[in-house]
């Protein structure tokens, strides 16, 4: 078992790193027009895994109670109530993801860019805090929530994505967040930055007796959170292989909901040789 000295907390890189979204014309017209971003709910990924604790976690959490005064039933609730609970909070919790990169991924053009109609939204750190809490978010650990009733929802915990090997590390638990925030060594290809929130505690104030009285979590796969698109967007830039009435289409829909078209740009990866 290792730890890899992880906190429990997932790691946010400095302010000015570059955050890229690549999506296709619909998906930027529903941002600009929502003025929304899309979380999908995290049990709803292509990765079984995703949202799980590791192999590990599930061999060794009882050993975190060993040594201690807690009688030995209790032990075994308090392991069935990590694992219930990790489980709700997986199922009701919802994800936005984002690439980071210093520069444009051919990578992410290949697998995102349909027909050579892609499009990737380029922000940064600091842009993507201030859009979320231009419309009342908060950041989790940054941010003391001043109304008391605020929506959970829009509670925001946001941080880069570890990889690891689930067979042979921990996932730190102080933290029910923890798990949103690590992959597989398979996935380390994305890169991903992520903005999370959750309906878990919304649940388990309606629950009178606890995780274990939940019977099921019937919440929508996904759902649409308000931001500042202005402020999220520092650069838009079009597919490499796109067409030219393509990079005018998109200018056409961002002057229509009056964001500045300036920001558009045609991939720099169809620059002409030079020798």
């Amino acid at each position: 078992m290792s730890e890899n000295g992880a906190s429990s907390l997932p790691p946010v890189p400095h302010e000015d790193t570059k955050i890229w979204r690549y999506l296709d014309f619909t998906q930027l017209l529903s941002i600009v027009e929502r003025s929304s971003l899309w979380f999908s709910r995290a049990d709803t990924f292509n990765d079984p895994l995703e949202g799980s604790y590791s192999r590990v976690n599930v061999d060794n959490r009882r050993n975190v109670y060993e040594n201690t005064e807690i009688p030995e039933e209790r032990i075994d609730e308090l392991v069935e109530d990590q694992s219930v609970s990790a489980k709700l909070h997986r199922n009701s919790s919802y994800i936005n993801c984002w690439h980071i990169n210093d520069r444009e991924s051919m990578a992410m053009w290949e697998l995102y860019s349909l027909e050579g109609q892609g499009i990737a939204i380029q922000s940064r750190i600091d842009r993507m805090k201030k859009a979320l809490r231009s419309e009342g978010g908060k950041i989790n650990r940054e941010d003391t929530p001043v109304e008391e009733d605020l929506p959970r929802e829009k509670i925001f915990t946001i941080g880069a994505v570890r990889y690891i090997d689930y067979d042979e590390h921990w996932i730190p638990e102080g933290n029910m967040y923890s798990p949103l925030f690590h992959k597989r060594l398979s996935y380390q290809h994305e890169k991903e930055f992520r903005i999370a929130t959750s309906r878990f505690f919304e649940l388990l104030e309606q629950a009178e007796g606890g995780v274990n009285t939940i019977d099921e979590v019937n919440l929508p796969v996904g759902m649409y959170m308000e931001v500042d698109v202005e402020e999220l967007i520092e650069n838009i830039h079009v597919s490499p292989t796109a067409p030219d009435w393509f990079l005018e289409l998109i200018e056409d829909v961002l002057s229509k909901y009056s964001i500045d078209t300036e920001c558009v740009t045609r991939s720099s990866l169809v620059e002409d040789p030079v020798f």
